[in-house]
């Protein structure tokens, strides 16, 4: 089944993988729809669950890191019940903000009426805080600890 994904049919593919837990499907759903973001139909992720869309981002070979920000809000938006504000910012925190590039951060994600809450805001303002003064945070919840990088 692996050898028969398309960028229609990977979507569906990987939610059934997820269902069954049928593993080397799923990872191979994984990693076609990392490296193949800008073909998939964004309005689909708007029906998979939190944890592919999480899966997807977490993901070390995503091909674009406005794509993923743009696979995070469609699902977000297609949620019968709004996200709260931390399950989205936990979506969004893994993604590479800095690598975005400046007119798209500013036109796609500054103006994302999804992401006006303090949470979301605070996480982009440190993600590119980080990239322009070379620092590297981590942390849990309550906890910020900065290095200079």
């Amino acid at each position: 089944m692996a050898a028969n994904l398309t960028a229609s049919n990977v979507i569906s593919s990987w939610s059934f993988a997820e269902r069954l837990d049928v593993k080397s499907l799923w990872e191979a759903c994984r990693s076609f729809a990392a490296t193949r973001l800008g073909d998939l139909r964004l309005e689909d992720f708007a029906s998979v669950s939190e944890s592919l869309v999480r899966a997807l981002v977490t993901c070390d070979i995503v091909s674009s890191e406005i794509l993923a920000f743009d696979a995070v809000i469609a699902y977000a938006r297609g949620q019968s019940s709004p996200l709260s504000d931390e399950v989205l910012a936990s979506l969004l925190a893994p993604l590479h903000f800095p690598q975005i590039g400046r007119e798209q951060f500013l036109e796609r994600v500054m103006s994302e009426p999804l992401l006006q809450n303090v949470p979301c805001k605070d996480m982009l303002l440190m993600a590119f805080a980080d990239a322009a003064y070379g620092r590297t945070t981590y942390g849990r919840p309550g906890r910020l600890c900065v290095i200079q990088g």
